[in-house]
């Protein structure tokens, strides 16, 4: 038994159709980063990168070419303390960047075997979890008003 996911072609296509989506509010944010400073800009680059690496393996993942343990290492410069500008044009693409795509979720589950059910969110897991962590996070931490309801900002390490 293979390891990766066999996904029927009604699941497959509503991924597809997930992930462009997710990658034209990308490319918005990436079409408006030309206002940043060197510095950001080069960070946003990298983070905007390691995104589109994830949603590059989702694609993989959900074709079946690869198994969804297989995700890529999970490292880029993370815009810790973005720049008003850098966090109004995160902010501006709204919570769509990175919402959990519900609808989705919920008819993959009703097609898909139970076995698949978990490698299933683990790939889609992978690609939330890049977006939060390379766009979203370091703007939510800083300027809370633009964070979701209920986002608490984490303690600062003790020293």
């Amino acid at each position: 038994m293979s390891d990766c996911l066999i996904l029927p072609a009604e699941v497959r296509e509503d991924a597809e159709n997930w992930l462009d989506e997710l990658e034209a509010k990308v490319a918005v944010v990436e079409d408006a980063s030309n206002r940043l400073s060197g510095s950001e800009l080069s960070t946003l680059r990298e983070a905007i990168a390691d995104v589109r690496t994830n949603m590059s393996f989702a694609r993989a993942a959900f074709l079946g070419l690869v198994a969804p343990t297989e995700s890529p290492p999970g490292f880029c410069p993370i815009p810790s303390r973005p720049s008003p500008e850098l966090a109004a044009l995160i902010h501006g693409i709204g919570d769509a960047l990175g919402g959990t795509p519900w609808p989705m979720i919920a008819r993959a589950k009703l097609a898909l075997d139970a076995s698949q059910h978990r490698p299933f969110l683990t790939v889609v897991g992978t690609v939330l979890a890049s977006v939060f962590t390379s766009l979203t996070q370091g703007v939510w931490n800083n300027y809370p008003e633009y964070a979701p309801k209920g986002w608490s900002q984490p303690s600062p390490p003790e020293e």
